[in-house]
């Protein structure tokens, strides 16, 4: 029941409490609980619900997959509030427009099921019991939103999925010194030597303590006064001896800061990614990218892991097969993903959920999650990329509508501004406007008979260009050529083996035995391996997802095929 510490990546010495687990609940399929009051006047809720699990999914204990626009959550908790102590409450995940209420007072509000978010409880607390509520509002038909893969028809279907509504990652309470640490992430480059610390605290005017750890020994330590409330400090390690951070070694190393009388730590790993000359550089070293597409779904929990280690898992069965990477498609990342693929070597191109419809209030949706998005990656040197925008979802007109184009060109140049240590691929898929790796979707090896238009395709970047696989999609949006950027194909594949022999059934092109998927497999990679103007690829996809069947493994993660043949396989070196 995701009892362990929520955020691995920053933790305080103080400690932490989660408060997931058996929470009140209630749909309100009439929006009537704001008019009425539920909350303020704690009409009781006649459901319960196990959070962190969405109420769509089994493991929430209620598991209905129906709309619900409208539901509240009630907890409550005993707390002894100590003299000199604040009180903070975070939210990982919550799906996707909510208001907070303690004891019965709004204290919060919050807009976007992506990113977490925190405030301080301390003027709403009292000695003793204690109640938290949540009004939430995540209206399931709305395409204007940011809403990912999430199916806003009854039924899943072809490549859309069960919807998540509320809370769907931990909770969790802490208790923090009045002068402390609310956020820290370390970001560090080889090449420069340096770390680059991010910081945002409850007050300044206090002197920030840092050390480097390798092991038990101290390899660096620094200070600075902190004089506003978030910032970034440059530290120098020309003296240090560090090594670089690559998938054949994730070297991390323990930072431990110190703000008055706050402790936390967090780990930096050292690395730099660069895009020049049509390839990816890591470290100033060509790192052709072998990465699949992560759906990041889960059975009994749809967004939501049943236990943290199923990310470990995901990611070892991924090395085991090849791949140096996933392209985690539509959604975030569990901080325990990012963890263990800092961990284990496992580079990342982090995504978000995308609108299905333009409108400008989705737009901006979209600019205020990156936002938050980036601050929760930007300490995990697996994270190499940001995805903000995919097959022009949400900017279905780009090549027509000026206010899509500048919009997609707007996310570029935030994200390049909120972190410039990152690459980012604008649009993903086609249509790509100014972008550092222009990602190209091409299924037609969905046929025997199509394969070998699809490798001659691959044979230069001006066929690529000139012969694109959706024809009414170019590659680039108009006036945007960038034949100098690095080509990656970033989705194909889909190759359909219904290994649990399951009636409810979707894939690409033709369904394949065992012997007939490994067969048409080989070809397929094979034939991308042949062309020497790609810098990567993205395979679709890494498990099966309810009726999509294109994963190399089952939705319960076994293997298809033997993971060494698939290894073999995608061990062919590009040409």
């Amino acid at each position: 029941m995701r009892e362990e510490c929520p955020r691995p990546d920053f933790v305080h010495e103080s400690g932490w409490r989660s408060l997931n687990g058996t929470w009140e609940f209630a749909f309100d399929p009439e929006g009537r609980g704001e008019r009425d009051g539920y909350i303020e006047k704690g009409v009781p809720f006649p459901l319960s619900i196990e959070v962190p699990f969405a109420p769509e999914c089994p493991l929430s204990g209620i598991g209905d997959r129906g709309f619900h626009d409208h539901c509240y959550y009630r907890k409550r908790f005993a707390l002894e509030r100590k003299k000199n102590r604040s009180y903070r409450l975070t939210f990982m995940a919550v799906d996707y427009a909510c208001e907070v209420y303690v004891n019965r007072k709004k204290a919060y509000s919050h807009l976007g099921g992506a990113t977490a978010f925190s405030f301080l409880l301390d003027p709403f607390l009292v000695d003793g019991e204690n109640e938290i509520a949540l009004r939430v509002y995540d209206p399931g038909k709305k395409k204007d939103i940011p809403r990912g893969k999430q199916y806003w028809e009854e039924e899943s279907e072809i490549i859309w999925y069960t919807r998540t509504t509320g809370i769907y990652r931990s909770v969790y309470l802490e208790e923090l010194p009045s002068f402390h640490l609310a956020h820290a992430a370390a970001n560090g480059s080889y090449a420069k030597k340096e770390c680059l610390l991010r910081y945002e605290v409850s007050n300044p005017g206090l002197v920030l303590e840092a050390r480097l750890f390798d092991g038990s020994s101290v390899l660096w330590s620094g200070r600075a006064l902190i004089e506003e409330t978030s910032g970034q400090i440059t530290f120098g390690l020309a003296n240090a001896a560090i090594e670089p951070w690559s998938p054949n070694n994730p070297r991390l190393y323990e930072l431990e800061l110190s703000y008055g009388e706050d402790k936390a730590r967090t780990r930096v790993g050292f690395r730099d990614v660069e895009a020049r000359d049509g390839k990816v550089y890591l470290n100033g070293k060509e790192c052709y990218l072998r990465l699949v597409l992560d759906q990041g779904y889960y059975p009994g929990g749809n967004l939501t892991a049943p236990k943290k280690e199923d990310f470990l898992q995901d990611i070892r069965l991924a090395k085991a097969m090849g791949f140096n990477g996933a392209r985690i498609h539509q959604k975030t990342p569990d901080p325990w993903f990012y963890r263990y693929a800092d961990e284990e070597g496992f580079l990342l191109w982090t995504e978000s959920p995308s609108c299905f419809l333009y409108s400008p209030s989705g737009a901006k949706a979209l600019e205020g999650e990156w936002s938050d998005i980036v601050k929760d990656a930007y300490g995990h040197p697996s994270v190499i990329a940001y995805t903000p925008n995919n097959e022009s979802w949400g900017i279905d007109d780009i090549s027509k509508d000026g206010e899509q184009l500048r919009f997609a060109e707007r996310m570029y140049r935030l994200l390049k501004k909120l972190d410039p240590t990152r690459l980012v691929v604008s649009n993903d898929g086609w249509e790509n406007p100014l972008t550092d790796i222009v990602g190209i979707h091409d299924y037609s090896d969905d046929e025997p008979e199509r394969l070998e238009a699809f490798k001659k395709r691959l044979s230069s970047k001006e066929r690529m260009v000139e012969d694109p696989p959706n024809a009414d999609r170019p590659v680039f949006a108009p006036g945007r050529e960038q034949m100098d950027k690095p080509f990656v194909l970033s989705e194909y594949g889909g190759i359909p083996f219904n290994a649990d022999d399951s009636t409810r059934i979707w894939g690409y092109g033709n369904f394949e035995s065992r012997d007939g998927f490994l067969a048409r497999y080989r070809k397929t990679q094979e034939a991308v391996a042949s062309s020497p103007y790609l810098a990567g690829y993205c395979y679709t996809q890494l498990y099966d997802v309810e009726q999509e069947i294109n994963g190399l493994l089952t939705f319960d993660r076994k293997p298809k095929a033997d993971v060494k043949i698939i290894k073999e396989i995608n061990g062919i070196v590009p040409k």
